[in-house]
């Protein structure tokens, strides 16, 4: 079972690293052309399409990969249409801020089309991706997340467009190339089945929902937190070291979730196996990081400065414990999986809820009454001690 994870993980992490790697030989151009703040309202953007990916499809999304054969394209239809629904509510509320603020709206979420098409691009996505893994279409899978990262990459390289609208329509492109993924046995959509299959799988948003919006809500306070007390620049210093020196080790993280949602409910019902399959997992996952974590302390320093230039922070006491943080959540994460195919939504919002409250009182307290450089270092101890208890949790739920 590892191995077939390992291979389906390993051909998504091919088209994903292929995306990345194109994303980063562009970095050293578009950290010299792009400022700390441009990059601040990318880091604002980024945390729309995680909220997006997350709850734009009110979780039905995260159903397709298990579900009967019959109803994986009645879930994709109801994915995609509620995905437009939630982006035209997000426009709306954005454009009533705007109106009771007076325009006091921090960028870029004052030019509510942006935010519209993040998330209705984002959610969409995440059926398609559902509807791949269904069928283990890695291929197909792999090929989005290379569109992703190399449109990204060439859209972000044109001043017109920008980072903020790059970042947006990377997701429409990838979607373009997801759509060629077929499903077998797929019956006719209308509005009684899309009626039928929503009732069917309401689990979904009425469990799930709730501990996803203050998951990703929650992750997302920190990027929101260091705007708020450090400004903008400082939010892009983060964001823009986090996603360089994370992004090896996450996109092994991303590509074993999605596949682990697949691999999980084939170990239904053997609990044993399941044990041994997820500290596997974990273990694999916590080796790569120890040694990715090793390099950056060794060669991390000189590495950063000759990609980002002489703008950007890039010292050890920075980046080790942005890293730590970044590489604690990579190794975790993926085994929330099993939470979804045991259906163990309870326990999900346990954790979330008190990540959530957790964030958005001692985090931010500490943001406002540390220096930035000190709250690198709390972060870090934050998510260490939160994912050592979610891991904790997922054991639990497994026996």
């Amino acid at each position: 079972m590892l191995l077939r994870t390992l291979k389906g993980a390993g051909v998504v992490a091919l088209g994903t690293a292929a995306g990345q790697s194109i994303v980063l030989f562009a970095t050293p151009f578009l950290a010299r052309v792009y400022s700390p703040s441009e990059f601040g309202a990318l880091a604002m953007i980024t945390t729309v399409s995680n909220i997006a990916t997350s709850v734009a499809c009110l979780r039905y999304d995260v159903g397709i990969p298990s579900s009967k054969a019959k109803d994986v394209h009645s879930l994709f239809a109801l994915s995609a249409l509620l995905a437009a629904v939630v982006a035209v509510v997000s426009m709306l509320v954005l454009i009533i801020w705007g109106q009771i603020t007076l325009g006091r709206v921090p960028s870029p979420l004052n030019i509510p089309p942006v935010v519209g098409c993040c998330v209705l691009f984002a959610g969409v996505q995440q059926a398609v991706i559902g509807r791949a893994l269904h069928g283990r279409a890695y291929p197909g899978l792999a090929i989005l997340r290379l569109v992703q990262g190399s449109s990204y990459s060439v859209l972000a390289t044109i001043p017109a467009i920008g980072l903020v609208w790059a970042h947006a329509l990377s997701f429409l492109a990838a979607i373009l190339s997801g759509l060629r993924i077929r499903s077998p046995n797929i019956d006719a959509v209308n509005g009684v089945r899309l009626r039928q299959v929503a009732y069917e799988n309401r689990q979904f948003p009425m469990q799930s929902l709730p501990g996803a919006v203050l998951d990703v809500v929650g992750y997302s306070v920190c990027i929101w937190l260091i705007t708020a007390a450090y400004g903008a620049p400082e939010a892009g210093q983060y964001a823009q070291v986090q996603r360089l020196v994370g992004a090896p080790l996450m996109l092994v993280s991303i590509s074993i979730g999605q596949v682990m949602l697949r691999q999980t409910a084939d170990l239904l019902g053997e609990p044993r196996d399941m044990r041994k399959f997820i500290h596997r997992v974990l273990m694999l996952l916590t080796a790569l990081a120890m040694v990715v974590l090793m390099g950056i302390g060794l060669q991390g320093e000189p590495a950063l400065r000759w990609i980002l230039g002489p703008q950007w922070r890039v010292d050890a006491a920075f980046v080790l414990p942005i890293a730590l943080a970044v590489f604690v959540r990579a190794c975790v994460s993926p085994l929330s999986s099993v939470l979804i195919t045991l259906r163990r939504f309870d326990l999900a919002l346990l954790w979330q809820a008190t990540y959530f409250v957790s964030a958005c009182s001692a985090m931010a307290f500490a943001a406002f009454h540390l220096s930035f450089s000190h709250f690198v270092f709390f972060y870090a101890a934050h998510e260490c001690l939160f994912y050592g208890a979610y891991v904790t949790l997922i054991s639990r739920a497994i026996r």
